[in-house]
């Protein structure tokens, strides 16, 4: 069962017969890729009401939910959502969309309230824009991106608006939003908020955050949900405490919320003890290539990645339509790097394949070891 079979089975149950639960904070999260901005009130338009579920125009659905990868599967949960009892009488407000080409930045926080009074607070993850995805990578090497910083004001902003105990969270780096801003809370905050959700969102490129003082006060309050193949989730992190969904599909494909599994007759989701082995050798690789390289080869990496794409004012659609154009301009680009820089760039990617291998012959020996064990232990 997925997302939205989840609603046609329990979507009759009201948040005072069913608690919310962790399948309920996802469909929050995926709702921040909704364009509810055509429809819902903004952060400075505080003198209107949130804008119900129920309310919204069938004939607008596909205008909503346009412009994401997930767009098709959107649309059906909006149709589902606008008629359930559970999620009908939610409403949106409080959107605030930041975005800017010359700081690599892409933010989008919107506020849900439920029929219970709480609030969630969902942060949108990476969209189709060439400069979020850009910010997403920029992770990798520095300790503050601008995003994470509009979360932060965001929460205080909000939190000033509403009284009563709030949710947060999002999917992939809205997921790393919502951690984000969990662990600069104050205190007043932090008494407040219910629990912080990361649906396979990246870590951090600095460690100290999950040894801060904020951190031990509000970590029983951190949920982190990656599917058994995670890719995206498993990166610059903290896995350790993460809870693991059974999903279909392979690897990066299992970043599609709508692909994790929940099970039918308790309405949760379908919970496994460990990943795979590929996020395992996945994991392992990229976190030692990426501590293999200075912060400047990173941000070097990125940069010559973006210019051979042609820029950060594009979105992947304009890329795979105008496909012809994106290879000259890759070409093109390619031939003004210097040898040195040829060099370079081809020197780091065959260390991350070196280090692929490497992981996976790690991985396989224990794996392998385990076993042995396990065969000693019943002998």
């Amino acid at each position: 069962m997925n997302l939205n079979q989840y609603i046609d089975v329990f979507g009759n149950t009201t948040f005072l017969e069913r608690p919310f639960n962790d399948v309920d904070a996802l469909i929050l999260a995926q709702l921040s890729y909704i364009n509810f901005e055509l429809v819902a009130p903004k952060i400075d338009k505080l003198n209107r009401k949130p804008f119900l579920l129920k309310n919204i125009n069938a004939r607008e659905i596909k205008k909503l939910a346009d412009g994401e990868l997930t767009s098709s599967q959107n649309e059906i949960l909006l149709i589902k959502l606008k008629t359930s009892l559970r999620f009908r009488q939610i409403g949106v407000c409080y959107i605030k969309i930041d975005s800017s080409l010359e700081t690599d930045k892409q933010f989008y926080g919107m506020t849900l309230v439920l029929p219970t009074g709480e609030h969630y607070i969902s942060y949108r993850g990476t969209d189709l824009t060439l400069v979020g995805w850009k910010e997403d990578c920029n992770l990798a090497f520095l300790d503050t991106i601008p995003a994470q910083i509009c979360a932060i004001k965001y929460l205080d902003e909000v939190t000033k608006l509403f009284d009563g105990p709030f949710y947060l969270g999002g999917h992939s780096k809205g997921g790393n939003l919502s951690f984000y801003a969990a662990l600069h809370q104050s205190d007043e905050e932090i008494a407040r908020c219910i629990t912080a959700y990361s649906f396979d969102g990246p870590g951090f490129y600095e460690k100290d955050y999950y040894e801060n003082e904020t951190y031990k006060k509000i970590e029983d309050k951190l949920v982190k949900i990656v599917p058994k193949d995670s890719l995206i989730g498993i990166m610059l992190n903290h896995t350790k405490h993460a809870r693991v969904v059974d999903a279909n599909s392979l690897s990066v494909m299992q970043h599609n919320p709508y692909n994790w599994k929940i099970d039918p007759k308790t309405g949760d989701f379908k919970y496994l003890k460990k990943r795979a082995n590929q996020s395992y050798i996945n994991e392992r690789a990229l976190s030692t290539w990426l501590n293999s390289m200075t912060k400047e080869e990173i941000s070097m990496t990125i940069n010559c990645l973006f210019e051979l794409l042609g820029g950060t004012n594009k979105n992947l659609y304009h890329l795979l339509k105008h496909a012809p154009q994106t290879i000259n301009n890759f070409n093109k680009v390619s031939q003004n790097y210097s040898k040195e820089q040829k060099q370079k760039l081809v020197s780091i990617l065959k260390r991350l394949f070196y280090y692929h291998k490497k992981a996976r012959a790690y991985v396989k020996a224990q794996a392998k070891q385990t076993k042995k064990d396990k065969g000693a232990q019943y002998a």
